[in-house]
């Protein structure tokens, strides 16, 4: 018991747990889209800022308890006011909008001014309030970890799932020639008509190119769900997710990663292929339920870099600091970056486009893009047979691409940036497939498809889905075909399998409601395939 009081005493543990505090709560609510490790490098600014803020308290008070004290109440004001603003954000009563950092930024100094002038006028030992604050701060942090390890524990120590069988074929390992097969998703990227309705933009040069090379390019693509995880989920298992076994409660306001994340990493068509002998190449998404687990090549170009610096740890810390007072310094510089040019150099090379928090997430994401481009147009080179999963980030935002390839900056996400991608990523995309139909000593088969389209709204669902089908596989195609069906028709082509072709169904679920899915119809009328 005495262990026990002597701990809860100590002045110094409150602040260091309510520095830790914000970033294991927001780590724990996103646990099922981020790597454990991206967290070390906000607990490390988080730990640095509970020093600091002591320090200053002690330097101030002279007084262990008191400096405790006005650390927590600062560190509680710091980490609480991106959370606060985010509430409040243009919110209005009777017409006049309080939602503004200029009405919060003063409010939170009051509330600072106010509790630093009652710490320093306390007369009393402050034992009590000690206790209190410790035995708080445990309680939350030790909840957290509760969570962590009650919750999530299970689920990230698990081994790797069984390996997922499709119904309704045979499984013949050595059928069919040993070709590349190639699945290259270009996440967030529309369909032909879309863009031109919707943006602007003529991409009919590309789709030109794309037939040239001996592409059939389907003017009515749409995808078979408008989510990432759920469409790809449903391509890389050649099924729906009810068929699939995916929980489904359409009241559910976010999707549940860990419900996709093995049917990515061990899909079906994953399993399908290694059956028969091919070798598994993926690339880096930064997302862990995107990730293919385990391939036989893998590119990432941050492969050697510590997990502290990997694009991971900057990108949970930046949407972390948004949480907290650094959001006014990052908003500033969103907004006019310009305006950070003539700091003197120990301060710019933190807001420099290949130093700062806000733009090197932006620079990792322009680096991970490039080497993306230049492994795929290597592939051929690589000793196969290679089922090549490419999940290319190139028109997802961050939008880091000018039209030429630069990058850009400063950085934009609005429609204009998105479309300077799509533009150069068809450039790219372009030389990349000249050279693999090139440099394979047989055939590929090369499949470019979106797993859905840019905008939140219905035209979501219509997707650029082009097909490199050779010695006779482009005949097996139909208009309409959805990603559902696109290894069933392969397999059974290339590999002599049997699988029945699915209707042909897509689903469109708001981006509030992401399972209240609703049948959307074709784009091309009943009877033209």
């Amino acid at each position: 018991m005495r262990r026990q009081d002597r701990l809860l005493n100590f002045p110094l543990i409150h602040p260091l747990l309510v520095s830790l505090y914000p970033v294991l709560s927001l780590w724990l609510a996103n646990a099922d889209q981020l790597e454990l490790y991206s967290i070390g490098r906000s607990l490390v600014f988080s730990a640095g800022a509970a020093v600091i803020a002591c320090t200053a308290g002690m330097l101030l008070f002279r007084n262990a308890r008191k400096a405790a004290l006005f650390s927590s109440l600062l560190l509680i004001l710091f980490f609480s006011y991106g959370h606060v603003f985010t509430l409040i954000d243009e919110k209005t009563i009777g017409g006049f909008m309080f939602g503004r950092h200029r009405y919060l930024v003063p409010l939170w100094l009051a509330l600072f001014a106010a509790g630093t002038i009652a710490i320093a006028r306390n007369r009393s030992k402050l034992d009590r309030i000690t206790r209190i604050f410790n035995l708080t701060s445990l309680i939350l942090v030790g909840l957290v970890l509760a969570q962590a390890v009650l919750l999530l524990g299970p689920r990230m120590l698990q081994s790797a799932p069984e390996k997922t069988a499709v119904a309704g074929a045979e499984t013949q390992q050595d059928g069919g020639t040993k070709r590349d097969v190639y699945y290259i998703i270009l996440d967030a990227y529309s369909r032909e008509d879309v863009l031109a309705e919707e943006h602007q933009i003529d991409i009919s040069p590309f789709i030109e190119q794309l037939t040239d090379l001996g592409f059939i390019v389907d003017p009515c693509a749409q995808t078979n769900y408008n989510w990432t995880a759920t469409s790809l989920t449903s391509s890389l298992n050649m099924n729906y997710l009810d068929a699939l076994g995916i929980p489904i409660n359409a009241n559910e306001a976010q999707i549940n990663y860990w419900d996709f994340t093995s049917r990515i990493s061990y899909s079906a068509v994953r399993h399908k292929f290694e059956a028969m002998g091919y070798q598994t190449a993926a690339f880096k998404t930064v997302y862990p339920w995107l990730e293919v687990a385990d391939p036989t090549y893998y590119f990432d170009v941050e492969q050697t870099s510590s997990s502290y610096d990997r694009q991971e740890s900057i990108n949970f810390q930046y949407f972390f600091l948004r949480t907290t007072a650094m959001r006014l310094l990052l908003e500033a510089q969103e907004k006019s970056p310009e305006r950070f040019e003539s700091l003197p150099p120990q301060i710019l090379r933190f807001v420099n486009p290949k130093a700062s928090l806000l733009s090197s997430r932006h620079f990792k994401q322009y680096e991970q893009n490039l080497y993306a481009f230049e492994s795929l147009s290597k592939l051929p080179e690589y000793p196969g047979p290679k089922f090549v999963y490419a999940h290319l980030f190139s028109t997802h935002q961050p939008y880091v691409f000018n039209v030429d390839g630069s990058m850009r900056w400063p950085p934009l996400e609005n429609m204009q940036a998105y479309n300077d991608q799509i533009l150069y990523t068809n450039q790219r995309m372009i030389e990349i497939l000249k050279t693999i139909i090139e440099k394979s000593e047989i055939p590929p088969v090369i499949v470019v498809q979106g797993d859905h389209g840019y905008l939140y709204d219905t035209n979501r669902v219509k997707i650029l889905n082009a097909f490199y089908l050779p010695d006779g596989g482009a005949e097996k195609l139909y208009p309409g075909m959805t990603p559902v069906n696109t290894f069933r028709l392969i397999f059974n082509h290339y590999f002599g399998e049997n699988y029945p072709l699915l209707e042909d169904i897509t689903y469109y679920s708001p981006r509030e409601k992401p399972y209240q899915f609703e049948v959307l119809p074709p784009s091309c009328p009943t009877g033209e395939e």
